[in-house]
């Protein structure tokens, strides 16, 4: 989450009363309308964004919005707004918003709790170019890192 928070600002402007919770080193409670979303990615890129949307080309008018991904093999991380939820679901991420509910001094989290039948395999990064979706974001307030893993 502190990485998230770094690489897209706006969320301490839209959710202030976050970046206060991650502060004080307590649990992390996201507001009602923000999920954290996890899957198992084996891919040989690295990516890091901003807030961005990715709309489908399926006409039916759905997009993912996050305001934070970071991708990097074993993982993949999601930020999601509320309006993104049923389609990350659809997709196989699990919900670990709950895993957030943890003190800073705990040493280890076991992610087994959340996906006792194993985390889904996503082929591609969220924001990579996928063949049926299209990217929104603006270059002023959404940094795209993108690297390769040996």
């Amino acid at each position: 989450m502190s990485g998230m928070m770094g690489l897209s600002p706006q969320i301490r402007v839209l959710h202030p009363t976050l970046a206060e919770q991650m502060q004080s080193g307590g649990p992390v409670r996201l507001p009602g309308d923000l999920t954290l979303r996890v899957a198992a990615y084996l891919g040989t890129s690295a990516q890091l964004t901003g807030p961005m949307l990715t709309g489908l080309t399926d006409g039916t008018g759905r997009a993912i919005h996050t305001l934070a991904a970071v991708s990097f093999k074993p993982l993949t991380w999601a930020l999601a707004t509320g309006n993104t939820d049923d389609l990350l679901a659809l997709r196989g991420w699990i919900d670990a918003t709950d895993g957030l509910l943890y003190e800073d001094d705990r040493e280890s989290y076991d992610l087994r709790w959340l996906a006792p039948r194993g985390l889904p395999l996503v082929q591609s990064i969220l924001h990579a170019p996928p063949n049926d979706g299209f990217q929104m974001y603006s270059s002023q307030i959404a940094p795209i890192m993108v690297g390769r893993i040996r």
